[in-house]
């Protein structure tokens, strides 16, 4: 009985020990907007504008810990997540628009609708993702922390 406590306890206590922790983005300080977590990579501006780019090796109760230094999340400005970037992929457009030149004449020679709707119809369909993917409104690059967003650490390490 003794050995079999034992042995519970250990698996039990490497169960705690594989637990990591988080850094969370809140939103007014109730939603969680986005998480990261140890070992995910992060880019963040700390408030004397030092840009750091990096994997998030440990996360401690007030500060991470990113490419061999610690910064406390009150020195994080702002995070970043995407950089300016517009590479448009001209492969998948061709192949998106044979794709609605095949559905267009599919639905028109199959009598469903007429030609205009039919190109209506395939061209939503199918460009719909690069109007998405492409227009800037939709998309958040950075979180200002501050007024609107804060920093929480979540820290499971024993």
């Amino acid at each position: 009985m003794q050995k079999l406590l034992l042995v519970f306890l250990l698996f039990f206590s490497q169960l705690i020990f594989a637990q990591k922790g988080f850094l969370y983005i809140k939103k007014k300080g109730l939603k969680k907007v986005k998480t990261f977590g140890e070992g995910s990579a992060i880019k963040f501006e700390t408030k004397n504008q030092q840009v750091v780019y990096g994997v998030m090796a440990l996360v401690k109760k007030d500060s991470v810990f990113v490419n061999g230094q610690w910064f406390g999340t009150s020195a994080i400005a702002k995070i970043i997540l995407k950089e300016k970037m517009f590479a448009f992929p001209t492969t998948t457009f061709l192949w998106t628009t044979a794709g609605v030149a095949v559905a267009t004449a599919g639905m028109t020679l199959a009598e469903w609708t007429s030609l205009g709707k039919a190109l209506s119809y395939s061209a939503g369909i199918g460009y719909g993702n690069f109007l998405i993917q492409f227009f800037p409104k939709f998309k958040r690059k950075k979180y200002n922390i501050g007024k609107k967003f804060t920093l929480q650490t979540f820290d499971l390490h024993f």
